[in-house]
This record gives structure tokens, sequence and C-alpha cells, in this order.
């Protein structure tokens, strides 16, 4: 475990970076936006190499727009159709940062804020207190805890978060993983698994707003392991917005599992959240520049952000949807195992 200064925004805010590491993961957390810079597993040789896309300089986490590389998303993950909700009666507006709809909670979202970190042994404990409501959301303090755990194989984030009363809260990480290492390869012909037979339709403005069976060995069906090209390949009408996957799915044992066939890297995800938007990194562009100096491209890594349905607020409205209170706060915990495919 290890904690170094990094580089000063503005002169203004010391931003820190913090390490874990045992004989099986290597992990590198910046406090801002409680965002990974770096996450390390063996390949077949035995070789530790990262597993995510990284900017190589820490200060790009800070400058860079678009991705929300590798950060923690709140207060909610993912879009809101039109920037509004309904909640108890009262009409909610958000801001509108993504076409017509508001996305992953606006400038005041966590991902652009500083975290408070305690070091524990093979954890990280950040919290933080913040407002929301220039972006639209309810009055108040916001208080939030994400923890960095890891035991043996595994990586555990546990996520915490309290709204100063009742409100809708979301919360996701960001994390953008390459199973090749060092991003060598697209992730096209890695091997993915999500054993669901529901998915979220994507309305023609950008946001999910209807449930829709899985057709058998269409673009989204991955009940089976399925190489990731090979899917994508299929197409479907919905690619004429997306480009690729940057689809919703309805998760119904909270399992799922990505290998790469080349490192023979696997990586085992089970969650308590209800749902993983699956996204492949669909805008990246060369004016990105990740690990070592390489150009982002489409295809170039995969997001898996589990968390309750986006836009769940208005697909199912507050009856049917979680909303949360001091009382009852967001919480939800996720577990990455690692090993080698032998």
């Amino acid at each position: 475990m290890s904690t170094k200064t990094l580089f000063y925004k503005n002169d203004q805010i010391e931003i820190h970076e913090y390490s874990l590491k045992n004989d099986y993961i290597e992990l590198k957390v910046i406090d801002f936006g409680a965002t990974v810079t770096e996450l390390k597993t063996k390949d077949k040789d035995g070789q530790f190499e990262n597993i995510i896309a990284s900017f190589d300089e820490p200060k790009d986490y800070i400058e860079q727009p678009g991705p929300y590389l590798n950060a923690i998303v709140a207060p909610v993950a993912g879009r809101i159709a039109n920037g509004h909700y309904e909640l108890d009666g009262v009409d909610y507006h958000l801001s509108i940062n993504n076409g017509v709809n508001h996305l992953h909670g606006g400038e005041t979202g966590v991902s652009k804020q500083v975290f408070d970190v305690k070091e524990e042994e093979n954890q990280l404990i950040m919290t933080l207190r913040t407002v929301h409501s220039a972006d639209g959301f309810v009055e108040g303090e916001f208080s939030y805890q994400v923890i960095y755990s890891i035991d043996g194989s595994k990586l555990k984030i546990d996520y915490l978060g309290v709204p100063p009363k009742k409100s809708i809260l979301n919360m996701t990480t960001h994390l953008y993983f390459n199973l090749s290492g060092d991003l060598k390869r697209s992730i096209e012909s890695q091997e993915l698994c999500i054993p669901t037979q529901t998915k979220l339709k994507i309305h023609d403005d950008g946001y999910p707003y209807v449930e829709e069976p899985i057709q058998k060995e269409s673009a989204f069906d991955f009940n089976h392991l399925s190489q990731i090209g090979d899917r994508i390949s299929k197409g479907n009408p919905e690619f004429a917005l997306t480009k690729a996957l940057d689809t919703p799915f309805k998760l119904e044992n909270g399992f799922l599992e990505l290998r790469d066939p080349l490192s023979k890297r696997k990586m085992v995800m089970t969650t308590d959240a209800p749902s993983v938007v699956v996204y492949t990194a669909n805008y990246f562009d060369d004016a990105l520049l990740l690990n070592g100096g390489k150009k982002g491209y489409e295809l170039c890594s995969i997001a898996l952000e589990t968390e309750d349905v986006p836009n769940g607020i208005n697909i199912y409205k507050s009856q049917n949807y979680n909303v949360y209170t001091p009382a009852n706060p967001y919480k939800q915990t996720t577990v990455y195992e690692f090993s080698v495919v032998e």
C-alpha cells in the first residue's frame, strides 16, 4: 500500500494516487473521481499487465472530456430522458449534457470531484459529501462512500450513496476493460457471456425506454461465451444510433464473464445490481492517448457498468423503481475475480 502526490489543478487541488497490491492484482486509484488509473493482473505466462484503458498523464483524468475513464459515476449512472423525471408529484428538470438527455450526474457529478481517502489493509475507503442542486437534483447534501478491496484474485467495489431526502440515486464504475493487456489488441476477439433474456431498447433520442426480449443469435445474444466482434458484426438498427454496444441488459443472476483467448485471462463479475450497461468505447478516437501513447479507437475496450436500470424512473415510474432516502440509501457490491484459463 502506498500514496504519492501527483500534481495540482490550478495550483489549488492536490491530487493523490493510492496503490493496493498482492500476488494477483495491482491496483492504482486517484482521489479525483475515485478513478482507477491502473489495474494489473497476470496473463498465461505470469506477466502482470494493465487490463484497463488508462491515460498516461494523470492530469488527463481532469482535463479530457467525454469517456469518464475508469471513474465512479453518480448521482445517476446513464441517461435520464430529456433530463426530466417525476417523483411524488414533483417535476425535476436536470441539466442537459448529452443530446436532449442528462448523463452521469452533469457538472456536479462525483466523477469530477475529489474524494477523501482512508487507507486500510488491502482497502481504500473513499468518501465524498457534496450537493447536486446546480444540476437539478434535490436540495441538500449527498454522501457517498466507495470501497476498493483486494482479496487474493478478487477486486471488490462496495458503493453507498445517501441522499438528503427522497431521490433517485444510481452509482457505477466506468472501468474500461481490455484483457489483452496494455491495449495490445482490440476487444473484438474477446469473449463475453451475459446470461439474460432481456435488454433495454434505445430510443431515437439515445435513452433506454422499454424492455425487450433478446433474439437468439442476435447482436445482443451473449447467453453463451461469444466473440464480441462477431456479435457486433451481425448488426442491428440500434447501431445507427449507438454504432455498436451501448446497451443495458437486465441481469438474471448477477453474473457475467469476459475472456481473452490469447492472453488466457478470464474475468468473472458478480454483482447485486439488477442491470449492466455494456459499452464498447464506440466514440473513442485518436484524440485520446492511452496506455503508453496508443491512440484511442472504437472497440479498444469495454465498459461493464453495473447499476440500477438507467432511466428506470421514467421506464417503471417511482412505484416500481428504486428510489432512496437517508434511511434507505443506495447500496451495491460488485466483485471481479481474475484467473487464467488453462
